[in-house]
């Protein structure tokens, strides 16, 4: 509406002033056109400026929801109140295996030194404990030797050996964490020349994890 009364007013200029009508209108007009893009690149960067400080809904994932945690996080908050036990270790072994396992769940905790030998492998003593699916091994394969328990290394299954029942709470503690330490990587002599021997590791643990 504004455009059109001024072209009105324009019209009644007397004859002789055309002229300077007509550079009036173009002085005005540019005024016009300067405060419109002036107006227009104000909104834009008000606009810029609105999307670097809020978050844009397409940002969130497409579900709503947070990215999944590795799986190995998800087992280790399932079993962050006792062992993930498979249903052939026996009623005995079961009861000896979870004490051990809230011993060692608390020297991982409390112990610096004793975290630090799963931090050097790049792993978290807690985390490997509760992501380890314990199972019974019975009378046979290597369980027919001396030892309470074995875990092929880089593994999360740990077989506990009947032998295990016959550790104190402190010395099954030290048996886990030492397994646990295989499922985070670490090699043992013999099958991997040049490693800690069983004993080895078994004693630094026991030193480590004031156990």
């Amino acid at each position: 509406m504004a455009h059109r009364s001024l072209r009105g007013s324009f019209r009644r200029d007397p004859p002789g002033r055309g002229s300077a009508g007509g550079r009036l209108r173009a002085a005005f007009l540019g005024v016009t056109i300067a405060v419109l893009a002036g107006s227009a690149t104000a909104q834009v960067e008000l606009a810029d400026a609105g999307g670097a400080t809020a978050s844009p809904a397409s940002a969130a994932a497409p579900s709503g929801r947070a990215s999944a945690p590795p799986a190995e996080h998800e087992r280790a908050r399932a079993g962050a109140g006792g062992p993930d036990l498979g249903e052939a270790v026996s009623p005995a072994l079961r009861f000896r295996v979870a004490e051990a396992y809230r011993l060692a769940v608390t020297a991982v905790r409390t112990r610096p030194a004793c975290d630090a030998l799963f931090f050097r492998l790049g792993a978290a003593g807690e985390e490997k404990l509760a992501a380890t699916l314990y199972r019974g091994g019975g009378d046979v394969g290597a369980c027919l030797r001396p030892v309470p328990a074995f875990t092929c290394v880089g593994c999360r299954q740990t077989v506990v050996c009947p032998s295990f029942s016959r550790l104190s709470c402190a010395g099954g503690a030290a048996i886990l964490i030492h397994e646990a330490l295989h499922f985070a990587g670490l090699p043992e002599r013999p099958v991997q020349p040049g490693a800690m021997s069983a004993a080895e590791i078994t004693a630094i643990v026991r030193r480590s994890c004031s156990l």
